[in-house]
């Protein structure tokens, strides 16, 4: 296709993809409600938790702002790497552990707070999140302050907020886990019980946090963009925009970000168009991780949300796996955006993948099972390692599945795992965070998560908009 071509896209007469039938009718695989049919759920693990502490909900926001523009020329060094992404790759790379703390600390700085909001957290430091983790220079936002807290969120918000620090929260937690590939390498560095809690964290003038890694950095990008979004070609190509910035100054610094993410962000900055820059056989976890946000958005409509998610997965990965994990991500926050229960909402998510991927939808489907079928961790998790797409999500439904109404015990699942471990519990955290809302993470999880104010803001302002 010539550069000049303005991008065919499903839904789109023009569209001349694979032909793939949808099955007949939704997939149902479980007759019944979850609530009736919950599988039995690991012992909860005790959490004390103070009242908690939120900022105010800030005011609708303004019409969208214009698109970012990517720079001329990096502002930081770039990254080196092969510019092809096995759909199975391995580790996203090496991390920098830096210097850890101990010691309980409040932590909740704050960045890119909505005009109007005053006043800061009464106890509470308020600083610029990070430096950076590895190489490159951080684009922090100035200092800073957020409103008096409130607990007034509405069921909307709630769900938008529960998402993405949950989603946030968990690639925290398996921030540490996510280059060690066995369980048994999991015990010996951090106890026979494995991480139970955040297990790396960062000091910058005071302030100690629990950093996150590129999924996030990656899933603020989409939801910030998305944020009063109509037209499909103008906001992939603002997403364009706003992935090669990411490459080239990443807010907080370079988190080991994956070969294909880079690849395709690269490709962007020559000017391929945007449904075009990605690998077609680039099938790794790189855009499912960052899908979510599509389902929060356009929870009114899930097909919209499909359609989206699939289409922002071409920026850097092509491979249908990816299409089928982006679309089941997407329209499985959707639903249980709009109240439907985990089975409904897993059941979707099978029916959309296999409309891009049917080994996905296989894959997903027989996690389901699994899980419901009492099938050890040490077994499933063990073979679902999360560096593909299709991987990451059945073993984000698995872990889901096994822990309906248990968000801390689902996202410790997840991190003890081998593999992709941070992205495994982003999705997990998404889920169940959409499903439960924000009152149900741990506040001390939320209170230590970087930058945890600027996220929860970003999520009201989302939830508010009107796409």
């Amino acid at each position: 296709m010539a550069a000049s071509e303005k991008p065919p896209f499903k839904g789109d007469p023009a569209f001349k993809g694979p032909a793939v039938t949808p099955p007949a009718a939704p997939l149902d695989l479980f007759a019944a409600d979850e609530d009736a049919n919950d599988t039995q759920e690991q012992k909860a693990l005790p959490v004390e938790e103070p009242p908690r502490r939120m900022p105010s909900v800030p005011p609708r926001p303004s019409p969208r702002t214009p698109p970012i523009v990517a720079p001329a020329q990096a502002s930081g060094p770039r990254l080196s790497g092969p510019v092809s992404s096995p759909i199975s790759s391995g580790p996203k790379g090496p991390l920098s552990a830096g210097p850890v703390s101990s010691g309980p600390v409040s932590n909740r700085p704050a960045s890119n707070v909505p005009a109007g909001s005053s006043g800061v957290l009464p106890g509470r430091l308020n600083a610029p999140a990070s430096g950076p983790i590895s190489s490159g220079p951080a684009s922090i936002a100035p200092v800073t302050t957020v409103a008096k807290p409130s607990r007034n969120l509405s069921p909307r918000a709630s769900a938008f907020a529960g998402a993405v620090i949950g989603a946030a929260i968990g690639d925290a937690l398996g921030h540490p886990t996510e280059s060690l590939e066995s369980i048994a390498a999991i015990r010996k560095q951090f106890g026979p019980n494995g991480v139970v809690g955040y297990a790396l964290y960062r000091e910058k003038d005071g302030v100690r946090y629990a950093p996150y890694t590129d999924d996030t950095q990656m899933a603020e990008i989409v939801l910030d963009s998305l944020i009063g979004a109509t037209d499909l070609d103008a906001t992939m190509q603002d997403l364009a925009a706003r992935f090669v910035e990411w490459k080239n100054a990443p807010q907080g610094g370079h988190r080991s970000p994956g070969k294909a993410c880079i690849a395709g962000c690269e490709a962007l900055e020559r000017g391929i168009p945007w449904h075009s820059a990605g690998a077609p056989d680039a099938g790794g976890s790189g855009s499912v991780m960052r899908a979510y946000p599509f389902g929060l958005v356009f929870a009114h409509d899930p097909a919209k949300a499909e359609l989206w998610a699939v289409e922002h997965s071409r920026l850097t990965h092509r491979a249908p796996m990816a299409l089928a994990a982006c679309a089941a991500m997407a329209v499985g926050v959707a639903h249980i955006a709009r109240g439907a229960s985990l089975v409904r909402a897993f059941s979707e998510m099978v029916g959309a993948a296999c409309r891009y991927d049917a080994k996905t939808a296989a894959m997903m489907a027989t996690a389901l099972d699994e899980a419901r079928s009492n099938v050890e961790p040490t077994i499933t998790l063990e073979r679902l390692r999360g560096h593909a797409a299709h991987e990451a999500i059945a073993a984000a439904i698995y872990i889901a599945t096994r822990h309906a109404k248990h968000i801390p015990g689902a996202l410790l699942e997840a991190v003890n795992t081998p593999g992709d471990s941070d992205t495994i519990a982003t999705l997990v955290g998404a889920l169940l965070g959409a499903r439960h809302g924000f009152s149900a993470l741990p506040t001390p999880w939320v209170d230590e998560l970087e930058r945890t104010d600027a996220l929860f803001i970003l999520a009201v302002r989302a939830s508010q908009s009107e796409s």
